[in-house]
């Protein structure tokens, strides 16, 4: 399916009640994550406004600074674009950013034995080799791999 920019809304009207209209959205909804709905202000804000970001800390969430990055980019692409395109401007995005600086803005801890600029240097652009990437990732990160 392809996705819009928020512009048009992150949810939209579908033939069966709302449905996602950007990336961002989609994968809030695989999440089961709070969400925008069709005519709050955030619903059409890209995901670092203002607006979408006081609407996240209302229902007390807070958007990871390289998801952050990555859905940025990948939801600015215009009009209906594939998965693929927009993955690829979200990956663009991740490897131009300076890792280290974007870390310092999370006030979470840094996870502790991972180099996060190693991971996104090694992110697929090919999205039928994600799934397993991470797979073998979280092995690793068990010990099993």
């Amino acid at each position: 399916m392809p996705y819009g920019s928020p512009e048009q809304g992150h949810w939209r009207p579908g033939e069966y009640g709302d449905e996602p209209g950007t990336l961002s959205a989609m994968l809030g909804q695989d999440c089961v994550l709070a969400a925008t709905r069709i005519g709050e202000q955030a619903n059409t804000q890209p995901l670092n406004s203002p607006a979408y970001r006081r609407h996240m800390a209302a229902h007390q969430i807070a958007v990871d600074p390289f998801a952050e990055a990555y859905l940025v980019a990948a939801d600015a692409l215009p009009g209906p674009t594939a998965l693929t395109e927009r993955h690829r401007a979200g990956l663009a995005a991740l490897h131009a950013c300076q890792p280290r600086t974007l870390q310092r803005t999370d006030p979470r801890p840094p996870p502790e034995g991972e180099d996060i600029a190693e991971i996104i240097r090694l992110l697929p652009a090919d999205l039928d080799r994600i799934e397993t990437f991470f797979e073998g990732w979280s092995q690793q990160r068990e010990g099993r791999g």
